[in-house]
């Protein structure tokens, strides 16, 4: 029995076995190329300083910073405000 060579053109992949192209298909990285989704930037902005960070958490921390404390006293801004 000549098995026959499954290729998946859009991950450029060649499996052996059927059960195994199978398993590829259904897989989370194929199905990403099949159906690219646009990524969502969400941007988290310091508004006394003007400095934009990528997670709430990273600007929750710069609200505790010396850099900010200055930069908010430099632009009128109460801290904690």
């Amino acid at each position: 029995m000549q098995q026959v060579a499954l290729h998946c053109t859009l991950c450029n992949l060649q499996c052996k076995y059927p059960s195994v192209y199978s398993t590829h298909i259904k897989s989370k990285a194929h199905l990403q190329k099949e159906n690219p989704q646009p990524k969502v930037i969400v941007e988290y902005k310091c508004e006394d300083c003007g400095v934009a960070f990528q997670s709430n958490k990273d600007k929750t921390r710069h609200l505790t910073t010396k850099k900010h404390a200055k930069l908010a006293g430099e632009n009128g801004f109460v801290e904690g405000k």
